[in-house]
């Protein structure tokens, strides 16, 4: 191996030297840790670092489950659900009415409602929907505590929602439904800081959360916990009320 330049070797010997002192022992391994933090906010690097964090809470819940006992169901609207209602969406009143009431028959612990509830009136374009969501509400809110989850506009105020379906709730009508999204657009943090100078909000998770004496911590999210939860698509929900069955 070549020997290297006089002026090489000296400022290799400065440098030896310095780190050999106490303020060189202390900043190096300072910088060290400084540039590795800077790298993971690079996009490439963040990629790899969310990958490889997936992949723990996969193997976690693939081969160390942790126990949990929530009885988390989640009724989804999809594509089917919607083709099978003649209505427009904007107009499918009737359809949460009767989806709510079933989902009552069913005697839940607690229900968290994450879909956009209108901010008016719909009879003079659907007469009866407005009493259809209504009651569909009350029967939910006789047997467990109803949290209407609500969005915001595009000036950050919180959408309105029609009072009266408020009032039939019990619901505030201020728990947002706002999710901590990474770079890749997945949640796997939960966040409740969302007010404009980064307060703590109320949220829907959070609301839910004190229905049963609990409080969601920020942070990630445990996807090792249990198995997952069931998933009914909405037009199955729609489906018993149609043949009748009540012990769903």
């Amino acid at each position: 191996m070549p020997a290297l330049p006089s002026a090489a070797r000296a400022r290799a010997n400065r440098i030896t030297g310095w780190l050999n002192t106490r303020g060189g022992s202390i900043a190096a391994p300072l910088a060290i840790i400084a540039v590795g933090v800077a790298l993971t906010w690079l996009p490439a690097f963040r990629a790899l670092d969310l990958a490889l964090l997936d992949a723990k809470f996969a193997l976690l819940a693939r081969y160390a489950p942790l126990p949990v006992d929530d009885g988390i169901v989640i009724v989804g609207i999809d594509d089917a659900t919607l083709a099978a209602v003649p209505e427009p969406v904007a107009l499918s009143h009737r359809m949460l009415g009767q989806a709510f009431a079933a989902i009552a028959a069913t005697r839940p612990r607690a229900v968290g409602l994450d879909v956009i509830l209108p901010d008016r009136s719909y009879d003079a374009f659907a007469p009866g929907s407005d009493q259809a969501l209504i009651a569909g509400l009350l029967a939910l809110r006789r047997v467990a505590p109803v949290i209407i989850g609500v969005t915001t506009l595009e000036n950050g105020r919180l959408r309105p929602i029609h009072p009266p379906l408020l009032a039939a709730a019990g619901s505030t009508g201020e728990d947002v439904a706002l999710l901590h999204e990474d770079e890749d657009g997945r949640v796997r943090r939960y966040e409740d800081r969302f007010g404009a100078g980064g307060e703590e909000v109320a949220t829907l998770v959070g609301r839910l959360a004190a229905t049963t004496g609990t409080r969601p911590e920020r942070g990630l999210v445990q996807y090792a916990l249990g198995t997952g939860f069931d998933y009914v698509p909405m037009r199955d929900v729609l489906g018993w009320v149609e043949r009748g069955e009540r012990d769903k």
